[in-house]
């Protein structure tokens, strides 16, 4: 539950936002009060199918995180009794894996072999996925306005500090626009992503 809370924060977040870069782009819609608020847009069938796809996504990869973790506790369980630990010994082993104080080698780690403890996994993962809902949201609503002949092409943007990574820095370098299909999935470009895609008009644009 309280995972859906942030999800669904972030994604009216998204909503709001995307309204806001519409209207800030030149597009002819009406302002979000002006529609009955975001409440009366979040209950749009697109958006609650939506939202609902992100809880699921990410139950099921926080589920997945405890999984992996579980494992690696019965490893080092496993290993203890073959070994002949000591509870003490064996608790410290316990504790090593989970917060990562470097008691073993069984720790879950990154692509570069660093290690990475399950709540930071989970940190990384709750940031990311409120990334992912506030991006998801705000390409659904512009996909909304198609029904009233608004049609949006999006242009990718990085938060422009010196935090960017090689990989979005590479992406907003390129200058291309792309379809709202093309976007969907584009943002978290990695974890922690910190980019925006901005709607763009699509008569004043070539798509490359």
């Amino acid at each position: 539950a309280w995972t859906n809370k942030y999800v669904y924060d972030s994604y009216k977040r998204g909503v709001i936002r995307a309204r806001y870069e519409l209207g800030k782009a030149g597009f002819d819609v009406p302002t979000m009060e002006a529609t009955g608020g975001v409440e009366v847009s979040m209950s749009t069938p697109f958006h609650l199918e939506r939202v609902g796809l992100l809880y699921s996504r990410v139950f099921e990869d926080l589920r997945g995180i405890t999984t992996a973790m579980d494992t690696q506790i019965s490893r080092v369980l496993s290993q203890g009794l073959i070994d002949g630990d000591g509870p003490r010994l064996l608790a410290r082993k316990l504790v090593g894996t989970i917060n990562g104080s470097g008691i073993g080698d069984l720790g879950l780690t990154d692509t570069l072999g660093r290690f990475i403890p399950a709540r930071r996994r989970a940190e990384i993962l709750a940031r990311t996925e409120v990334i992912r809902a506030h991006h998801q949201a705000t390409v659904q609503e512009y996909k909304n306005w198609r029904a009233e002949n608004v049609y949006v092409v999006a242009e990718f943007l990085t938060a422009g500090d010196d935090r960017v990574c090689d990989r979005c820095a590479a992406i907003a370098a390129q200058g291309k626009t792309y379809t709202l299909e093309e976007a969907q999935n584009l943002i978290p470009v990695h974890p922690q992503c910190r980019c925006i895609v901005l709607p763009v008009q699509k008569k004043k644009q070539t798509l490359k």
